[in-house]
């Protein structure tokens, strides 16, 4: 590997950090299914991090599960059905769902796309449309990568937001280190000769984003965003990531 450099105009670039808009603009499908969107990489999406971050730092919650990032990012390219991918997603809607079980294998493409139709008419989806709507019935690898990737990232926040085991999970966490915690650790560490942008997720796994630009750090600062008023304080939350976000 080489070295890792943090002086990088990108990494400096930090003001956006007290602009930021939380409100939900669901995407169409004239917004995603194009291409460079639709088959976008999951290592090009900063949301893929914060899907790792969260399976590395509330493991128990997903069955401890244990896998590579590398591995997960495969899965989701893959166009043929994946274990892996499939174990993730009955975890994640058992903890949404607040059910005491796994969901059951036979079910749970069906679970997710009630659950989708809900929350679209709630308003509270990033799609306007439901991906499973499209696709032949119970083919979840006919779906893009894009839209993959945004409904396991949409199934985290919902989990932080309304899950009972992922918020007794927070509050121990936090009574044991006696102190005001991150909902999900990405540090950015830097930016290496060949342009690829070093993550430390979880504070476990070194993850490399090959095509990064300025607006994938505004990506990642909205999602913690989007959980201030369930864990953090707004101005305690804007200091953290502006110290990660603009170390050098």
């Amino acid at each position: 590997m080489s070295e890792i450099q943090t002086n990088s105009p990108i990494v400096q670039e930090k003001c956006f950090i007290h602009e930021q808009d939380t409100t939900i603009v669901p995407l169409s499908k004239e917004d995603v299914l194009v291409p460079g969107i639709a088959d976008k990489h999951p290592r090009d999406m900063p949301e893929m991090a914060f899907v790792i971050a969260f399976c590395i730092q509330y493991n128990e919650a997903v069955g401890n599960l244990n896998f590579l990032p590398e591995e997960l990012e495969d899965a989701i390219v893959r166009r043929e059905p994946v274990d892996l991918v499939e174990r993730i997603h009955r975890y994640f809607l058992r903890n949404v769902l607040n059910f005491p079980k796994i969901i059951d294998k036979r079910y749970w493409i069906r679970k997710l796309r009630e659950h989708l139709h809900e929350r679209i008419e709630k308003k509270e989806f990033i799609f306007s449309y439901n991906p499973f709507d499209r696709i032949k019935k119970n083919k979840y690898h006919e779906l893009s990568n894009f839209e993959k990737v945004m409904i396991l990232k949409d199934l985290v926040m919902w989990q932080f937001k309304g899950s009972e085991k992922i918020k007794a999970m927070w509050q121990f966490k936090e009574s044991e280190k006696a102190q005001t915690l991150r909902p999900v650790e990405i540090e950015v560490l830097g930016v290496d000769s060949r342009e690829s942008t070093y993550f430390y997720l979880g504070g476990k796994y070194l993850w490399p984003m090959l095509n990064f630009h300025i607006t994938s750090y505004s990506s990642i600062v909205f999602l913690h965003l989007q959980l201030e008023h369930e864990y953090i304080e707004r101005s305690h939350l804007l200091m953290i990531l502006s110290n990660a976000f603009g170390r050098h």
